[in-house]
């Protein structure tokens, strides 16, 4: 038998051999299949994942109907004696209940369960409420947090490059157009396409590539020849 106490948002679990588990509300759930103190319950982790896929998919309905998920759920409680103190206690018979008391624990603070954005594994931020990336190490030693972060700087570096080269891109043909070696409708329609091309790589709908061999298009002999001159500076 476990017995579950509460304290505010953190939870202690004792076991009939004397092991004990403290953790805050929201940690042990997201790694109920690797892990203590979901271990304890070797029988019954399916119906714990269950719930909890059912209870992300149910973040946007209102508390009655989030708390109709646990209508099958029955915790059985016991009041003990502690400092002189009536104290009431839970206890916990499978995995999916631990789950439930996770969840109904959590409701109170409003955190929303969130899919990590690299293991794609769930979990409750216990930090920020944005954050996309979930605290746990993978096989090569980093969290996903980690490589989160260092995904986004280079995401950030290379967009920031494709920005430079844009912006030369357009500077330059305007300078053509302005010194009379590309006519202004000529410059006007490459303009346009790659503005619209910009917006497409910046949305995901086309590749860095796409838009480089775009950038490059050759307007007149004019400007290919001053292309030539400049290839180094460009590329």
């Amino acid at each position: 038998m476990i017995k579950a106490y509460l304290n505010k948002n953190h939870i202690i679990l004792k076991t009939s051999k004397g092991k004990v588990f403290q953790f805050a509300a929201g940690t042990a759930i997201t790694d109920m299949l690797d892990d203590s103190p979901y271990a304890q319950f070797p029988k019954g982790k399916t119906k714990a994942a269950a719930l909890l896929e059912q209870f992300y998919a149910a973040q946007d309905l209102s508390i009655p109907e989030q708390m109709a998920l646990f209508a099958g759920i029955g915790f059985s409680v016991v009041i003990e004696e502690s400092d002189g103190k009536a104290v009431p206690v839970i206890t916990v018979k499978s995995a999916e209940e631990l789950c439930a008391l996770e969840l109904i624990t959590l409701m109170k603070s409003r955190k929303p369960l969130k899919r990590c954005e690299h293991c794609g594994e769930y979990f409750f931020p216990q930090g920020r409420s944005d954050a996309v990336y979930c605290d746990r190490i993978g096989a090569d030693g980093f969290s996903c947090k980690k490589i989160g972060a260092h995904r986004q700087y280079r995401k950030n570096s290379r967009t920031n490059d494709v920005k430079a080269m844009y912006d030369k891109m357009t500077k330059h043909n305007r300078y053509l157009k302005n010194s009379g070696k590309i006519s202004e409708r000529d410059y006007d329609r490459w303009m346009a396409s790659v503005s619209e091309s910009y917006a497409a790589y910046k949305n995901g709908d086309i590749s860095e590539r796409t838009l480089m061999t775009r950038l490059s298009e050759t307007l007149s002999p004019a400007g290919r020849s001053a292309r030539r001159d400049i290839s180094d500076y460009l590329l």
